[in-house]
């Protein structure tokens, strides 16, 4: 809060662990000691990442994920897609949404490269297919310009499903091969002002920002990271609830 944030989002696993299901089980202790330091820190959960969908996982494995986002308070479970079978993955995301509402938590895909779902078009098919009122699409700025995919394809998606956005910048951002180095906002190639004008009005903004170069230093370096955003989206739609990831 110090910093000027006011939430973070949380990855609780390696997603390419295969037993990553398990680690959030049993971990009562251990999440209340997390929200008890966020709470003493004027800081709140807004997402949690971690339900990969995959061809062999069942949905029951995703029921510690939504119950640790429940208890910490988060709004937004994160999912990605890395089943091929379009029809059967699209039916697995549509029971995730499902088990989420009792929780009260919306679930969005990422469109991520390396997932099934590597474009904006091919999650905006999955969500519009499975008619869900807590299923969204996460957009990360730099996924979405490495992806090819261009601001005026956002403003023909309803804007019922956007509820945050990831918030990168990179140089050499298009490239397809290697992931760019992430660097502060509006000194990289992503077109983050055209994306975000694009995007519903008040969505919280998760800021990504580059790692400290010096331990020790993260607080004053957060600070940089959000004045610099705050001056790169100067003028669009106002600033809320944009935190560190």
């Amino acid at each position: 809060m110090r910093a000027g944030y006011t939430h973070a989002s949380l990855r609780l696993a390696d997603l390419a662990a295969a037993a990553w299901p398990f680690l959030h089980r049993d971990r009562a202790g251990a999440n209340g000691e997390v929200r008890a330091i966020l709470e003493d820190n004027g800081i709140r959960v807004l997402d949690l990442e971690g339900a990969p969908i995959d061809a062999f996982s069942p949905l029951d494995t995703f029921l510690p994920l939504l119950e640790t986002a429940a208890r910490l308070g988060a709004r937004h479970v994160v999912a990605r897609i890395d089943d091929t079978e379009r029809e059967r993955a699209t039916e697995a995301f549509a029971r995730l949404c499902d088990r989420a509402l009792p929780f009260r938590l919306t679930v969005e895909l990422s469109c991520v490269h390396g997932s099934a779902t590597p474009r904006l078009a091919a999650a905006a098919a999955v969500v519009g297919a499975i008619n869900r009122p807590n299923a969204g699409i996460l957009i990360d700025t730099l996924d979405f310009t490495r992806a090819g995919d261009e601001p005026e394809e956002l403003r023909r998606l309803p804007k019922e499903w956007f509820h945050l956005v990831r918030v990168r910048d990179a140089a050499s951002a298009g490239s397809t091969t290697n992931c760019p180095a992430v660097v502060l906002p509006g000194e990289g190639s992503v077109d983050l002002r055209g994306i975000l004008d694009a995007l519903p009005a008040g969505l919280p903004y998760a800021l990504v920002p580059p790692r400290a170069a010096n331990a020790g230093a993260e607080e004053g370096w957060a600070r940089r990271c959000i004045l610099a955003a705050r001056d790169c989206i100067d003028g669009l739609h106002g600033i809320r609830d944009l935190q560190a990831a």
